[in-house]
């Protein structure tokens, strides 16, 4: 019997971003599949593969696996009290981050390391959650390119910055470099006129602008970047630079269609 042959999935391919997810097991990349193509993520071919020139600062290549017994156990018990900030903590063992989305998965990564790994305990039940989680690592790849996520849908006019839950656990990425936006629909060039919109329930009939000290501080609030300590420098940068150019309006709760229906602001 052949060995089977990992499979290859690269993060906005167009894009050329050195970001891998890695399957050993045929049966959990089937179940994935979708949940991988929703979040941007495309099959490498093996001969495309043989063509990439792997970068030692830049590569990073996370193995998706079915959690073994002794990882569920962690996965499923406590996080040392972290727990009750949320489902979602992350500490550092051994030169190491471990990330656990509490009964879901677990992920260890570093900065330095290409290799990343992550441990996912009855994926087909989790979708939604197992898509933050991967949107994290995506996040976290990025970050020293100074690509930005957000929990967000894109409009005509930009996107709208929401919590996870009320975008339905969708992200927009932003290249500054490349003045590219990454959507679950595809990417597209950000202009000059890129409107961040957010919607306020206490505002009615109108909609108002914030200041660029306020969009500023919205984003940084705002990103999918997971961290105790705060936001790199490098994504910093880029944030400040978004706001100088980019337009903050606050429209009304009732003006926002959400995908499901129009995906628009009125």
């Amino acid at each position: 019997m052949s060995e089977q042959k990992p499979a290859y999935y690269q993060f906005q391919k167009e894009m050329q971003y050195q970001v891998f997810a890695r399957f050993e097991d045929t049966g959990l990349e089937s179940e994935m599949i979708q949940t991988m193509e929703a979040l941007g993520f495309s099959k490498v071919d093996d001969d495309k593969l043989k063509e990439i020139e792997f970068s030692r600062s830049e590569t990073r290549i996370l193995k998706i696996s079915k959690a073994s017994i002794k990882v569920s156990q962690q996965i499923r018990g406590i996080s040392n009290g972290m727990d009750k900030y949320g489902p979602e903590s992350i500490s550092s063992q051994g030169g190491y981050e471990v990330y656990r989305y509490h009964g879901v998965g677990m992920m260890i990564f570093a900065q330095q390391s290409n290799t990343w790994e992550m441990g996912l305990v009855n994926p087909t039940l989790n979708i939604e959650k197992i898509k933050v989680m991967l949107t994290r690592f995506v996040s976290w790849a990025l970050a020293p390119k100074g690509v930005v996520g957000f929990w967000a849908v894109p409009v005509d006019q930009g996107f709208v910055v929401m919590k996870p839950k009320e975008s339905l656990f969708e992200a927009v990425f932003i290249d500054i470099d490349q003045m590219a936006m990454m959507t679950q629909d595809g990417i597209k060039p950000i202009c000059a006129d890129l409107q961040i919109l957010r919607v306020d329930e206490t505002l009615k009939n109108s909609s108002k602008s914030m200041s660029k000290e306020a969009l500023l501080s919205f984003l940084c609030s705002n990103t999918t970047h997971f961290s105790y300590s705060g936001l790199p420098n490098t994504m910093r940068a880029k944030l400040y630079e978004v706001a100088s150019f980019a337009s903050g309006m606050v429209y009304p709760v009732d003006n926002y269609r959400p995908r499901t229906s129009h995906q628009e602001i009125s």
